[in-house]
């Protein structure tokens, strides 16, 4: 619906922040969004809870059907029964690229079923395998349980015959935390050569919360400031000797070889905007490979929102950006 009928029948101002105007579509969706899905009680979270709210995402339909149609096979990876990688193809697919691809979700939320709409666009608009990790969650599995599943699901896919340099990390939010986490992994080890993409959507990158956008978005833009205390807390529980998983206190090793192209993601009205411009900053000064795409008129999750027009020019525009990466 064009922008002038939504503001007749919204009456909503546009906004403006930092230079930048939230795309009025999205803001529509936002104000109509909360109506129709299961509010998270960061007070009383049960697996019930997560059971619907992981169920109303998978039928609210946001996303544009994909023309190809793809199948999957499960893959139960030798180090822990309850994880389970993905492999999604499709007809004529003979690509020896691959994605690797962490969902999002605060290491708490979704899982290979939610991101499923994502998993096929990636397939169709790829020309690629995709492999989606279903990695152990949080509040029951504390860090470093997912990457140790993230190290799991890498060496499976080596057995398999890949090469590393054929395989993209990508994944969003949490995810995104998720690859680049095994990514630095991957850098410290002797047993992996560098992968030829980490590809970091959104990502969720410093339980600090100490960034200008995390106090801007607070609330009102899906993702809020207290739900992402929430988030980091569940995971990382109440360890306090160790900074491993924030990513902005990693330590590089001068003059180490390793090739691994970084594109990061950010959009404008999102609370993780900054902290994903200060980790590519980090990356920047530390000599590596880099490409950040900013979306200033978008917000936290757009991905998995495609029927929105501004979400699915971005997506468009960062399959054009990954294929010519890798």
């Amino acid at each position: 619906m064009p922008d002038w009928i939504l503001r007749l029948f919204t009456l909503q101002p546009k906004k403006f922040s930092r230079g930048q105007v939230f795309d009025y579509q999205s803001m529509t969706f936002l104000n109509l969004i909360q109506h129709f899905s299961v509010p998270l009680d960061l007070e009383n979270f049960s697996e019930t809870l997560r059971s619907e709210i992981n169920d109303r995402r998978k039928v609210l339909y946001l996303t544009e059907p994909t023309k190809v149609r793809t199948t999957f096979k499960d893959h139960i990876l030798s180090h822990c029964e309850d994880v389970c990688l993905r492999e999604y193809s499709a007809m004529g697919l003979n690509s020896e690229k691959i994605v690797l691809f962490f969902h999002g979700g605060g290491y708490v939320l979704s899982d290979v079923e939610t991101y499923k709409p994502f998993t096929d666009f990636l397939v169709e608009r790829l020309q690629y395998k995709v492999f989606a990790l279903d990695y152990r969650k949080a509040p029951q599995n504390k860090f470093p349980l997912a990457l140790e599943d993230a190290l799991e699901a890498i060496r499976f896919l080596k057995n398999q015959g890949y090469s590393e340099q054929n395989i993209v990390l990508l994944g969003d939010s949490a995810g995104a935390h998720l690859a680049a986490s095994l990514s630095f992994e991957l850098y410290r080890s002797d047993e992996f050569e560098s992968p030829g993409l980490q590809f970091l959507i959104y990502p969720m990158i410093s339980p600090s919360l100490e960034f200008e956008s995390m106090d801007l978005y607070a609330e009102n833009f899906l993702l809020t400031k207290d739900a992402m205390r929430w988030f980091w807390k569940q995971f990382t529980g109440e360890q306090s000797t160790t900074t491993s998983y924030d990513l902005l206190q990693q330590k590089f090793i001068p003059d180490k070889d390793f090739n691994c192209k970084t594109v990061i993601i950010t959009a404008g009205f999102d609370p993780l905007c900054d902290e994903g411009e200060a980790y590519a900053l980090k990356l920047h000064n530390a000599g590596f490979y880099l490409k950040q795409l900013h979306y200033p008129s978008l917000f936290h999750g757009f991905i998995s929102i495609s029927l929105l027009k501004t979400a699915r020019r971005a997506m468009e525009d960062m399959i054009d950006i990954l294929k010519k990466e890798l």
